[in-house]
């Protein structure tokens, strides 16, 4: 009896050990696989950022408001008179500056702006 006892105490402890190897091996392989997934991820996300800009930018046809600012900007045009420009263009009802009151957010057309600058 005390024999079986002693059997089966080391086929318990045998099990656990076991068992706690197998979650130790699982849990390196998530830690790979995360890894490997970041790493992927920091690899092509920049990527698929930038075509998905790309293709806004060519089938929206609109300049995003940080577009319009650095065009002005390269103009030597401050901030003050950018705002400036964007307020007055919208109330002489400009059609180039599209303004949604619901929503509260400018589009502003693709175009020539030569004659604010």
């Amino acid at each position: 009896m005390k024999w079986m006892k002693k059997q089966y105490i080391s086929e318990i402890f045998r099990l656990e050990k076991n068992q706690k190897r197998i979650i130790e091996v699982f849990n390196s392989e998530i830690k790979l696989l995360q890894s490997a997934f970041n790493e992927m991820r920091s690899i092509y996300k920049p990527q698929i950022a930038n075509k998905v800009d790309e293709k806004q930018k060519q089938s929206s046809g609109f300049l995003s408001l940080k577009d319009f600012f650095i065009l002005m900007k390269r103009e030597n045009k401050t901030e003050l008179e950018i705002k400036h420009i964007i307020f007055n263009a919208i109330k002489k009802g400009d059609r180039r500056f599209i303004y949604n009151k619901i929503e509260k957010k400018l589009l502003i057309l693709d175009a020539n702006f030569e004659d604010l600058i």
